[in-house]
């Protein structure tokens, strides 16, 4: 461990992200929207075979009746999977929760820090309980499906299904990039502590960042842990929807000691000295002025008549 992470209680960069069960339900919904389509090109794959076609409109019937049974089967298989990863990231929650309940709090100003193990960046990320592979075959079957869709209604009716094709490109490079258009998400929504700051994305683009000195407050409940800026902003984690909530809980304690630390050797602020205030000198006050008596003019002799 280097002197910053010693510093820090953990090591840095820590990166958890955060696995939302909310996210994991809207993929299946969304998988379970392409087996509508897939259901329909199904039954006319079969009307094909069973009308005894050959040629292109046999190979149509076994493209129709191939695409859309793996869609089926693929996306049955990944609510399969996403059963079991529920039950198990169950388990790890519940495990992780007594553990974390047992873990040192933080240190309170006056107190010395526990000593504990500093979490690791790479133990941390590993306990998400999701594994993303590089290409999402649910959607590479679904982008068939469409193909087949587009090649039957030019079979059928000799036009060119322009909205199939464009969807059928979309969603095929989606499918390509899936592992890492999912990392890129992951990696800004997820909860990162450094030696310089905390920060965790939230919906949409924005971010909440914000260095050690200017956090105020670091808060962890039973359902949901709460950040506070010296400024004011609040960021709030749904710690009930996180798969990996006893990760995240051991970052946020982790973030926990470390703001507490930092709080108890921050130094105080010099007290500057009180220049004494010179004191004001009496006013003396001012004698009046006696008023001056006009003089008469002198009479000249003889001036008068007689």
């Amino acid at each position: 461990m280097t002197s910053a992470e010693a510093d820090a209680g953990f090591a840095v960069p820590l990166v958890v992200p955060l696995h939302s069960r909310r996210r994991r339900r809207a993929q299946a919904v969304q998988g379970l929207q392409h087996t509508i389509p897939a259901a329909g090109l199904l039954f006319a794959g079969m009307q094909g075979l069973a009308g005894g076609g050959d040629g292109t409109a046999l190979a149509l019937a076994l493209t129709e009746v191939v695409t859309s049974v793996a869609l089926l089967a693929t996306v049955l298989r990944s609510l399969r999977n996403l059963r079991g990863m529920r039950r198990a990231a169950a388990s790890r929650t519940s495990a992780g929760h007594d553990a974390a309940v047992s873990a040192p709090a933080a240190p309170t100003p006056g107190s010395s820090a526990p000593a504990a193990h500093a979490p690791s960046a790479h133990a941390s990320t590993a306990h998400g309980g999701e594994e993303h592979h590089s290409i999402d075959w649910a959607d590479i079957w679904a982008a068939c499906v469409l193909l087949a869709e587009a090649w039957h209604r030019w079979h059928e009716e000799h036009h060119v299904a322009r909205p199939a094709l464009v969807l059928a490109a979309v969603t095929a490079f989606l499918a390509l990039n899936h592992g890492r258009l999912t990392r890129r998400m992951l990696r800004r929504r997820a909860l990162t502590l450094t030696d310089d700051q905390l920060s965790v994305g939230g919906r949409g683009w924005t971010r909440f960042r914000v260095a050690w000195p200017q956090l105020a407050e670091i808060s962890v409940g039973e359902r949901e842990a709460r950040l506070r800026s010296a400024a004011g902003v609040v960021r709030r984690i749904d710690l009930a929807d996180l798969e990996n909530e006893a990760a995240v809980r051991v970052a946020l304690q982790a973030a926990q000691r470390h703001l507490a630390s930092r709080l108890h050797a921050a130094p105080a602020a010099p007290v500057t000295p009180v220049t004494p205030v010179t004191p004001v000198a009496p006013v003396t006050p001012v004698t009046p002025v006696t008023p001056v008596t006009p003089v008469a003019p002198p009479v000249r002799a003889g001036s008068g008549r007689a």
